[in-house]
């Protein structure tokens, strides 16, 4: 497999990126309560970390974190999905609490529920 050559520009926004992830961390770390209930740790294998966070979920959970789409209906609209499939993953991710659903009127509102997804990826052998 041909290795990847980054842009100065790409490796630009990844040090940005790794900065802010960073930032974070020591800021919870210092915080009475660390990481508390803001950080999601996992475990899994590729497998389980493709089923679970798949393209269209981790879709979803950028754009409910933009705030540009705040009801079930206009993320299905922002992400040209039929509403019932997006209900569907909202519900996985709600059961996987990266994100809540909050009542507003009639209509259900997801919030991120974890600013920061850990995942430790097994090694064997």
């Amino acid at each position: 497999m041909k290795e990847k050559r980054y842009t100065k520009k790409e490796l630009e926004a990844i040090d940005r990126k790794l900065d802010a992830f960073w930032k974070f961390i020591k800021k919870r770390m210092r915080a009475k309560d660390a990481l508390g209930e803001e950080v999601l740790f996992v475990s899994l294998d590729d497998d389980d970390w493709r089923r679970m966070f798949t393209t269209r979920r981790t879709e979803l959970i950028r754009a409910i974190a933009s705030g540009k789409a705040r009801t079930v209906g206009a993320l299905a609209a922002q992400t040209g999905r039929p509403r019932e499939s997006v209900s569907r993953d909202l519900s996985y991710l709600e059961g996987l609490r990266v994100i809540k659903m909050q009542r507003n009127g009639k209509e259900r509102m997801p919030v991120i529920n974890k600013k920061l997804i850990v995942a430790a990826i097994p090694t064997y052998g």
